[in-house]
């Protein structure tokens, strides 16, 4: 065969490849894709064009759809520990007052649980189950982030280093490093207590708690952490109290994404630590 007819069986053999290829990709199924659309309530009851909000709650709501709002930069993870509740996050175009973000997949229509916005960029929440969030991240072409166990190793000791202070010691002892936050202030809302004074329940006092800034802290392996907060912030009469305490705050892994949202959420794992304790406010 001359040089010249192999040239030209090698362009038929590409072209009839790429033939091929075309026929095979117009006969296979398209994927569907998840979307997000503006929409307008029209209430409980059906009305012509609408479709069916069927909420977490199993509360429902019927919705007349608008414009495409162009979902982009979707992510979908989970938001506790037991990987059962998931939230679908994505960047969407403005969209009119009145109207609000639905995601749109199939036959499912959810409404938006949050909306954020800033100078530069608009984005929708939604909340999902862990069956749901499988499908709808099918429908991102992403794959759902899970949580993934922190506090190997982790124990929790509490104390009373001075009449008023109420201590919680948090220990690593595994031997991976992990962060956390330090404390925020007297009334740190993590904190929280029931007191009894002579087996009666006291009641907390009601105040307007201010968040304050909490500084990011390395939890070495074999290394601990005191977060500490003063009782008289919650309650200042004089006596004897047998206290109940309970903290609940959040581990992270050693990296300075600190579970920023929407691509670290999933690297963060809830903790919990209760105790009791017998304090004596002067």
């Amino acid at each position: 065969m001359h040089r010249r007819d192999l040239l030209r069986f090698g362009a038929g053999a590409a072209a009839l490849a790429i033939a091929r290829r075309a026929r095979a990709d117009m006969a296979a199924p398209e994927r569907p894709m998840a979307q997000i659309f503006s929409g307008v309530s029209a209430g409980g009851a059906q009305v012509p064009g609408s479709v069916l909000d069927l909420r977490p709650d199993g509360s429902r709501d019927f919705v007349k759809l608008e414009a495409d709002l162009g979902a982009h930069a979707a992510h979908v993870f989970s938001i506790d520990n037991a990987n059962q509740r998931f939230v679908a996050w994505a960047m969407i175009l403005p969209f009119r007052k009145g109207q609000w973000p639905y995601l749109v997949f199939g036959d499912v229509v959810r409404a938006a649980s949050s909306v954020g916005e800033d100078d530069k960029q608009h984005s929708a929440i939604f909340e999902l189950d862990a069956a749901l969030a499988k499908t709808i991240a099918s429908g991102f072409g992403v794959v759902p982030a899970v949580r993934m166990p922190l506090d190997g190793g982790v124990t929790y000791a509490w104390s009373n280093p001075t009449k008023t202070r109420i201590r919680l010691r948090i220990d690593n002892k595994g031997n991976g490093a992990l962060r956390t936050l330090g404390s925020a202030g007297d009334r740190d809302h993590r904190f929280s207590f029931r007191v009894r004074k002579d087996g009666r329940e006291i009641a907390i006092k009601e105040v307007m708690v201010i968040d304050e800034s909490a500084a990011i802290i390395a939890l070495k392996a074999k290394d601990h952490v005191d977060l500490e907060v003063d009782l008289r912030a919650w309650i200042d009469k004089p006596g004897v109290y047998d206290v109940d305490c309970a903290f609940d705050g959040q581990l992270f892994p050693d990296n300075v994404s600190m579970g920023a949202w929407p691509e670290h959420a999933a690297e963060t794992w809830d903790i919990h630590a209760a105790g009791a304790l017998r304090v004596i406010v002067p």
